[in-house]
């Protein structure tokens, strides 16, 4: 999936509706600030919670006390007060795990950052949006970064 602005993507068998809860998958990233605000916004259209969750897989885990050290960082981007900071970990990988959260969470819409990856990049890093669209039953929104 490449492309110069933001894309959702709807499931051939799904259809968009006014969501309640929007899932934004973070990896605290510095672009994670700008695109968390970009979300809230959207989400307070509908009035619908915020859930910005980290999931990894239990072999690349990270603790409670990073975990609030990002929250802490991350917070004054947020002025949403429906937003809440969650962390998973899972034994499998964390596309599949962010599939579960979005399940049991009853989330409407999945939000991932996409951002412009160098050559060598492209060549080993996986990239969650495209492994999400191939499998996810639910929308969901590509938030395209620089």
């Amino acid at each position: 999936m490449r492309a110069a602005q933001d894309v959702v993507l709807v499931p051939k068998k799904g259809y968009f509706k006014p969501p309640r809860k929007v899932v934004y998958a973070t990896n605290y990233l510095e672009e994670d600030k700008i695109a968390i605000q970009k979300v809230t916004h959207f989400a307070s259209f509908f009035d619908a919670e915020v859930d910005i969750v980290h999931v990894s897989s239990k072999s690349k885990a990270i603790d409670r006390a990073l975990h609030q050290t990002m929250v802490q960082e991350l917070k004054p981007y947020v002025r949403y007060p429906k937003s809440s900071f969650v962390l998973k970990t899972y034994r499998d990988e964390p596309g599949l795990g962010l599939e579960n959260y979005l399940k049991v969470a009853k989330g409407d819409i999945l939000v991932t950052l996409t951002k412009k990856k160098s050559w060598f990049d492209q060549l080993f890093a996986q990239n969650l949006s495209k492994k999400m669209s191939y499998f996810i039953n639910k929308p969901l929104w590509a938030v395209k970064m620089l």
